[in-house]
């Protein structure tokens, strides 16, 4: 171990390397590994900032460990078999039989193996668009502005926001002869 100036000796072997790098590649987290070498999480997290080898070695096991579990779960995905003996006991003696054990393919396998492969496709988000009366949509807000810059003649606005207007001939259709309106005075 080699004393560092100003410090006390550190506990990093250059041997670790090889252990770090094996037990990542058996699916262990860097805190249990820190735990497994009998230092704190901190000790172990400036092991890898001064220690190159050591961090790619961590790396390189988490590679292996990913590569078998990613294999898992395309193999669940899609359904797999593998050779399996059934063991009989047949009037006192041991019978082997070699069978063929069959797994089908898993939904929600296939559902989180999509969901991280193509997430454009297979997102759970749903994107609602809330438009109100009277609020212009981006579109056409684009739309009239860009209209606007090209000098584009219309012949009617693209959107008109503003409140319809009624004609003098609507509004006296639902007026009686006295001025008051028509369904005023059908409810009283």
């Amino acid at each position: 171990m080699s004393k560092h100036p100003g410090g006390r000796p550190t506990k990093y072997n250059p041997r670790y390397i090889e252990e770090a790098q094996r037990l990542c590649s058996l699916g262990l987290t860097e805190l249990q590994i820190s735990h497994f070498f009998r230092v704190t999480e901190a000790t172990f997290n400036a092991w890898k900032k001064r220690h190159p080898e050591f961090l790619k070695a961590l790396k390189n096991g988490k590679t292996v460990s990913d590569n078998e579990v990613e294999v898992a779960l395309f193999k669940r995905a899609c359904g797999y078999s593998h050779p399996e003996d059934k063991i009989f006991l047949y009037e006192g003696e041991e019978i082997i039989i070699p069978t063929i054990k069959r797994y089908p393919p898993d939904t929600v396998a296939c559902i989180f193996w999509l969901k991280n492969r193509k997430p454009a496709e297979w997102r759970d988000k749903v994107e609602n668009e809330v438009s109100l009366p009277g609020m212009l949509t981006d579109l056409q807000l684009h739309l009239n502005t860009r209209s606007k810059q090209l000098s584009i003649p219309q012949s009617e606005p693209i959107l008109d926001d503003s409140e319809p207007e009624t004609s003098e001939q609507e509004t006296d259709d639902n007026s009686n002869s006295d001025g008051t309106d028509e369904h005023s005075t059908a409810s009283s």
